[in-house]
């Protein structure tokens, strides 16, 4: 089967695919959105490998995003899930340097600011 003129390798989610995919949806309009916000924070032309991770990230955040509306919906939703991904979240924007690793991008004022006022 071809899929975009690139062979079917037996893998179900591949780049070709990803290509493919109808872009009507509000999922995939909403994954799209992520990715290129995120690409464009990066500054620069993404790498291969920079690339994956921000797929990754746009993956990962609506994922957030649905155990969010799913949780506000009034559904019990695993707190540890939750926190999993939240965690992965984080760590992939440390991987493409979005973020510090100290979550301090992430933080209010520090004490110190806040009895300045």
């Amino acid at each position: 089967m071809e899929v975009s003129g690139a062979q079917d390798t037996g893998r179900i989610w591949t780049r070709d695919r990803t290509r493919a995919m109808d872009r009507r949806t509000r999922a995939a309009r909403r994954w799209a959105a992520l990715r290129s916000g995120f690409a464009a924070e990066l500054g620069h032309e993404p790498s291969a490998g920079e690339s994956a991770l921000l797929d990754a990230l746009a993956d990962n955040s609506i994922e957030r995003e649905v155990l969010r509306a799913r949780r506000l919906a009034g559904e019990r939703i695993d707190p540890a899930s939750v926190h999993a991904l939240t965690g992965e979240l984080r760590r992939l924007r440390v991987a493409l340097g979005l973020a510090d690793g100290r979550g301090a991008d992430e933080r209010g004022p520090s004490l110190e600011e806040l009895m300045s006022r």
